[in-house]
Order: structure tokens, then sequence, then C-alpha cells
């Protein structure tokens, strides 16, 4: 079980290529880097890349090297990885999910979790939401689906968040 600390938002994004948030907690609080970091609302907002005492740098999911392996919560089976997509909007993809996988508009995506043994392993805990699909296509040049997510999470306007801590 996941302990939890609730902390401020002490900087957002400086501008659009800085996706990362400072939060007013730290190793002090017993926060690492890599901790799972969460919405009030329960929603994905990133990880921890560094800790200081008393403060700590988010890199947001919206950042182009963040990604989580992610599953649609009506169809488990169909699993894949989230990423914040090329263009400029702040639209994640769900990405490698094959064709014959059902997703559909509306489905809420949440993480997958580490499944042990599977092909995406994950070092977020399962069922923390993502967000919404809000469009789903196939190609034929394509093996993988074209799922558009709307993240569960304004990142831009973050006031405070919820570390999740493991159990060290």
């Amino acid at each position: 079980a996941f302990g939890r600390v609730g902390t401020q938002v002490l900087t957002n994004p400086q501008n659009a290529i800085d996706q990362t948030v400072t939060i007013a907690a730290g190793s002090a609080s017993g926060l690492a880097a890599d901790d799972v970091v969460v919405a009030p609302n329960g929603a994905l907002v990133g990880t921890i890349d560094k800790v200081w005492s008393h403060v700590a740098r988010v890199v947001l999911l919206t950042d182009e090297e963040s990604s989580v392996t992610a599953t649609d919560l009506t169809s488990p089976s169909a699993v894949g990885e989230v990423h914040v997509g090329s263009g400029s909007d702040s639209e994640l993809v769900f990405d490698r999910v094959p064709k014959s996988e059902y997703v559909g508009v509306g489905d809420t995506i949440i993480t997958s979790g580490n499944l042990g043994k599977g092909s995406l392993p994950s070092m977020y805990p399962r069922g923390v939401l993502v967000g919404t699909v809000t469009s789903e296509s196939d190609t034929d040049v394509n093996p993988f689906k074209t799922i558009q997510v709307q993240p569960a999470v304004n990142f831009s306007s973050l006031q405070t968040v919820i570390v999740l801590v493991p159990p060290r």
C-alpha cells in the first residue's frame, strides 16, 4: 500500500518546453525520485525526478520523455503506452494498442500497473486515472490504433498534488 503526501505546487511550467513543476515537499517528507504524483482527483500528473530536503521537481506526463503503460478500463486487454502527441496541443496519445482490441470514444484510460511479466513493465500502480478517449481510428499502414486521450488533469493550473510513496 502506498503512503500519500499532499503538498502545494510552488511553480508551474515556465514555458511550453518546460514540462515540470516544483512541489513543496522533499526527502524530509519521505519522497524519492520516481515516486508517482497524482492530482487531488486521483489523476496522473507525473513522476518525481529530483528531490531536495523540502522541495522536489515533478516531470509531467505531458513531457515528451514521459510515458506510462495504460489500459482501457472497459477493455482491460487493450494495453498500450500513453505519451504526449507530436502536435502542440495538450492531448495525449494511447499508443501501441493492437487493432484487434476494442477502444471506444469516452472510455476511461488508467495505468495498467506492473504486470511483472508483461512486455511493457511499469513503475506506476494499477488503476491511476489518466484520461478519457476523445478519438479512435485505424489505418491500413499502422498495425496499431490511433487513439487520442484528453488528460484528466489540467496541467497548466495545478495547485496541489498528492505523491504516492511506496513502502521502502
